[in-house]
């Protein structure tokens, strides 16, 4: 009969897996935490987020995306994950713009946001450059014929 043996680096739990998880569990919580987003502005009709990250070096290209939210299921929490695996610490917590901006009924608002984690000991250099557009109760009746 052959017996099977573990290998040992099978059994070893990867730092930075370890600590991406433990980012997640945080980020989890706190969006738990937050109230919904239509209790705190709730003459907003739309929402998205238009994000851009990139970096210094050739090695992390810039991605972009836009993100659109259900009002009724958001949180008021605004989080970004760093692009770069391997940044430690690091995130985009964006909250306070975006909440800025939709509690003065701003259809648009943009910003910027180094991040503040580590790599390899050294600063990251991701950078997320975000647009904030919202949509209004008021701004609709501005734009709506008049009967």
């Amino acid at each position: 009969m052959m017996t099977r043996h573990r290998s040992t680096w099978s059994s070893r739990k990867d730092p930075i897996a370890i600590a991406r998880a433990a980012q997640s569990a945080e980020r989890f919580r706190r969006e738990l935490e937050a109230p919904l987003l239509h209790t705190e502005v709730p003459d907003l009709l739309g929402l998205s987020i238009e994000l851009a990250e990139g970096g210094q070096g050739g090695g992390m290209p810039e991605t972009r995306h836009v993100r659109r939210f259900v009002l009724a299921t958001a949180r008021s929490l605004f989080l970004i994950p760093c692009g770069n695996p391997l940044c430690q610490g690091g995130g985009h917590d964006i909250t306070t713009a975006v909440m800025g901006a939709l509690r003065s009924h701003r259809p648009e608002q943009a910003g910027d946001s180094p991040c503040p984690g580590l790599v390899d000991g050294a600063p990251c250099t991701r950078t997320v450059h975000f647009i904030v557009r919202g949509t209004f109760e008021d701004t609709l009746a501005l734009l709506s014929p008049r009967s």
